[in-house]
C-alpha cells in the first residue's frame, strides 16, 4: 500500500509496481505499470500479466460516447474470471468463480481524472471529453488469501498452485483514457508532457485532434 513504507530489498525475480501521477496547471493524471526486476517475466508472472492486459484491452475497446463504466467493468471482470479459470487457479465454473474474484481483484476498474487524481466525475454514461482510468489488476495478498482459505469458497481454489505465488505481489496496468467522438485515445501513448496538456485541454472542453482512436 502507498500509505506504508516498504524497505523490501528487490530481488531479480520480483515484480515492481509503480503507480505514478502528477499535476499540470492544476490537473492530475494517473498511470501504473508493473515490471520484473530482472527484465524477464517468469511463467506465472507472464500468465497473470497477460490476464490483466486482456482485461484492460477489452475495457478500452468498449470505450466510446454512450458506453457505461459499469459495462466496461463487467467486461473486464469477465476476462479476469476466465483468466483465473484458464490458469487453473479457480477450479469451479464461471458462476462459481465469479464469487471469488475479489480475493484477487478487490478494487473498481477505474475512476475519473481531472482537478483531482481521483475525480468524482459521473462516468455513466461516458461522454466526449471525459477522462478516466482503466486499471484492472490481480494481487496475491496474504491476508486476502488467508480469508479465502477459511471461507465458504475455499474448495474452488487450487491451493497447491497458489503456493507458487508466495511473495508474488501483484500486477496492475493503468492507463489514462480520453473519450473522443470516435471512441477513445489512450493518453499514455503520447509523451508525458503532452498527456498532461491534453488532459488540461479536455477538462476545459477544448478537445484537440487525437492521434489514436478506436
Amino acid at each position: 500500500p502507498r500509505e506504508f513504507d516498504n524497505e523490501h530489498a528487490l530481488k531479480g525475480e520480483d515484480l515492481v509496481l509503480i503507480d505514478v501521477g502528477m499535476e499540470y496547471f492544476g490537473y492530475g493524471t494517473d498511470i501504473t505499470r508493473t515490471w520484473p526486476v530482472d527484465g524477464v517475466f517468469s511463467g506465472n508472472q507472464s500468465i497473470i500479466y497477460n490476464i490483466v492486459q486482456r482485461a484492460a484491452d477489452v475495457a478500452m475497446e468498449m470505450t466510446r460516447p454512450g458506453a457505461r463504466m459499469t459495462e466496461l467493468s463487467a467486461a473486464a471482470n469477465q476476462e479476469i474470471i476466465n483468466g483465473l479459470i484458464s490458469a487453473g487457479i479457480c477450479l469451479g465454473t464461471y458462476a462459481q468463480c465469479s464469487n471469488i474474484r475479489t480475493v484477487f481483484y478487490m478494487h473498481s476498474l477505474g475512476h475519473g481524472v481531472g482537478l483531482d487524481v481521483h475525480d468524482g466525475t459521473n462516468l455513466n454514461p461516458l461522454r466526449v471529453g471525459h477522462v478516466f482510468t482503466i486499471e484492472p489488476g490481480l494481487y496475491f495478498n496474504e491476508a486476502s488469501l488467508d480469508d479465502a482459505r477459511n471461507g465458504p469458497n475455499a474448495g474452488l481454489l487450487n491451493w497447491a498452485l497458489l503456493d507458487e505465488f508466495d511473495d508474488f505481489g501483484g500486477v496492475r496496468i493503468e492507463d489514462t483514457i480520453l473519450v473522443t467522438e470516435n471512441g477513445y485515445e489512450n493518453l499514455y501513448s503520447c509523451g508525458y508532457h503532452e498527456l498532461l496538456l491534453r488532459l488540461k485541454l479536455s477538462c476545459e472542453g477544448k478537445i484537440i485532434p487525437t492521434r489514436k482512436t478506436s
